[in-house]
């Protein structure tokens, strides 16, 4: 298995348009945010980066030294609203980034559409490129 790569997110984030939140770690001012990108092909690339076997970038979007984070500008701690959440926009600008995001939960969960903003500003955000992340959702 490859080393995990760190890349700058800022080049990428069109590409996660349709793709997804597939969990979210949050403890004191650490925040991990696991993320799926819809399919890529591998001459948009502007780094050497190992795709997933579907073509997808998947990794961690890491923030470190939090200085505000939450949904619609309720600050709380975060976590998944629901099963799952689909990016319909994601922004990166110096050292905040938001994500729009609709939450879907799968049977037996009960139905549920939820739209939200997510944004997180910190000194430090990191991308860290991880093929073979897991998604539960995914066979």
């Amino acid at each position: 298995m490859r080393s995990k790569i760190l890349i700058d997110i800022s080049n990428y984030t069109s590409f996660f348009h349709d793709g997804s939140i597939i969990g979210i770690q949050h403890k004191g001012d650490i925040i991990k945010i696991s993320m799926e990108s819809a399919e890529i092909d591998k001459t948009d690339l502007y780094d050497e980066i190992q795709l997933s076997k579907d073509n997808t970038l998947k990794g961690l979007l890491i923030f470190k030294k939090i200085e505000q984070a939450g949904y619609d500008n309720d600050i709380k701690g975060l976590s998944m609203l629901a099963d799952c959440g689909s990016i319909i926009r994601f922004t990166k600008a110096h050292r905040k980034v938001s994500l729009f995001i609709e939450w879907i939960n799968y049977p037996p969960n009960e139905n549920v559409s939820l739209f939200t903003t997510l944004t997180i500003i910190a000194n430090e955000i990191v991308w860290q490129t991880e093929p073979e992340l897991f998604d539960p959702f995914r066979r």
